[in-house]
């Protein structure tokens, strides 16, 4: 049943998904991952957020990969506040040393524009990776704060942390943004 879920997903038939789930006489974390990754990459972000409602009151317990759906589709719809309650849920239920789901924090918090948030996320990972970096310097590029997103490649850079090709178009971009055509070359 969670594969069928998870193809369907894949596919776009989030309806036919949704179909399944329901004739699933006991689902599971797994199961239901599977769809809300689904509403992720088919850009329905309340449907996320209804879906993890609805996993809660069946008593299944939500992983990582629940967590990053849920932060992703309160990114998506800029809802800080949901955003932040499930943060708190994160940290009682001692998910905050996952990559995946500080990662995803700091993104959601960039984009949702709450820079101090986000660094902190950043700050409390004792070896941010590129993702981190690059979510933190994209959100600051999408609120027109380029040279905040070139502090933060400054900063990225004396960390060691080598940058990616995304790491590089947002910084481009801040470039752009601002003028700064010697640094963009550079």
């Amino acid at each position: 049943g969670s594969t069928l879920v998870d193809m369907y997903g894949k596919c776009g038939l989030l309806g036919k998904g949704q179909e399944v789930l329901d004739k699933i006489p006991v689902r599971n974390t797994i199961a239901w991952n599977a769809l809300l990754a689904g509403y992720i990459d088919g850009g329905k972000g309340e449907k996320v957020l209804q879906g993890f409602q609805l996993m809660q009151l069946e008593g299944i317990h939500p992983d990582a990969i629940t967590y990053v759906c849920c932060l992703k589709a309160c990114a998506m719809l800029q809802a800080i506040d949901k955003g932040k309650t499930i943060h708190g849920e994160i940290e009682k239920h001692g998910f905050l040393e996952e990559l995946s789901i500080a990662n995803a924090l700091v993104d959601m918090y960039a984009r949702c524009g709450s820079f101090a948030e986000a660094e902190l996320s950043l700050d409390m990972l004792p070896n941010p990776d590129v993702v981190g970096w690059t979510a933190l310097i994209a959100g600051y590029v999408e609120h027109g704060q380029g040279v905040k997103a070139l502090d933060c490649f400054e900063k990225m850079s004396n960390q060691n942390v080598p940058p990616n090709a995304f790491t590089f178009v947002c910084c481009l971009k801040a470039c752009g943004n601002l003028g700064a055509t010697q640094k963009g070359q550079k």
